[in-house]
């Protein structure tokens, strides 16, 4: 345990290991780096400024945990496990932009095309997450007018500056923790104006909004449980899909399937133009007789 006698320290961890239990206050500086340097938070930890870089490793361990920190840089292969937990970085007036880009750059690269283990930033609780509705989603807490969007997340105090990461469902653009018509129109917003990032509709950080993010939405709202807090963190492992299952054709499946009723409507059609036939000859028929 390390008390908080390090507010203004400045610890480097160099190919050894730090388990942190307890929060150092806010003004402490961590730097760990090498390919067998670890730092472990086991609470939820405040820092200047983190710096993981040459391979090393962090985590947040536990649930509902917060790392805030006014500098975040991880760097040559070093990765950060969020787990089931959040990150706010508290960025300088003028640098949210820049702060919010660090970010995302880290999440794209942490999601490693779905698998959640890759560096950069991370979440070892989506990577396990069997369900495959658990991420990793984030967002400058700023509205369009400048505002904050929340004053406190997960316990708290955040500003217009703040980036928020959370540990949510895949499809929760806005971070209050469910699915639902508001997500369906940031999404929405974003493929019209062709934006990208998490808050846009990018759920998958491919750097734009496409089909595939639709997709990762439908199936969310479809199979999601009890929401999550808002500002606060349930880790997803713990809930449900809904017992209802939805199809599992393939493309070609729904390929024949659709040509399939195209032949049942033009059998249909041929089926009525031949009565129509029929009739017509026999009115003439009559006619004649006539």
């Amino acid at each position: 345990m390390i008390s908080r006698t390090w507010l203004t320290a400045t610890a480097n961890v160099v190919n050894g290991s730090l388990v942190l239990g307890s929060d150092l206050g806010g003004a402490a500086t961590l730097n760990v780096s090498g390919a067998t340097s670890s730092a472990t938070f086991q609470s939820t930890q405040h820092l200047a400024a983190l710096s993981l870089s040459s391979g090393a490793a962090a985590s947040v361990v536990g649930s509902n945990q917060l790392l805030v920190t006014s500098a975040l840089a991880v760097t040559t292969g070093a990765a950060l496990d969020l787990g089931s937990n959040g990150l706010v970085v508290n960025a300088s007036p003028g640098n949210e932009a820049s702060a919010l880009a660090n970010v995302t750059t880290l999440l794209a690269s942490g999601v490693a095309g779905g698998a959640w283990n890759g560096v950069g930033i991370r979440s070892s609780a989506a990577a396990t997450d069997t369900s495959h509705l658990g991420a990793l989603g984030v967002e400058l807490n700023q509205g369009p007018a400048g505002a904050a969007n929340m004053t406190t997340f997960q316990g708290e105090a955040v500003n217009s500056h703040s980036v928020l990461v959370k540990y949510t469902y895949l499809g929760d653009a806005n971070l209050d923790g469910v699915v639902n018509g508001l997500d369906y129109a940031q999404a929405d917003n974003g493929f019209n104006f062709g934006m990208a990032g998490w808050s846009h509709g990018d759920f998958n950080y491919d750097g734009q909004v496409s089909a595939i993010d639709y997709a990762l939405l439908d199936n969310v709202f479809n199979f999601q449980s009890a929401p999550t807090a808002v500002g606060a963190v349930q880790p997803l492992a713990t809930l449900q899909p809904l017992a209802l299952q939805l199809p599992t054709s393939s493309v070609s499946d729904l390929a024949l399937a659709a040509q399939a009723q195209s032949l049942a409507l033009l059998q249909t059609q041929a089926s009525a133009l031949s009565a129509l036939g029929e009739d017509a000859i026999s009115a003439v028929a009559q006619r004649k007789r006539a």
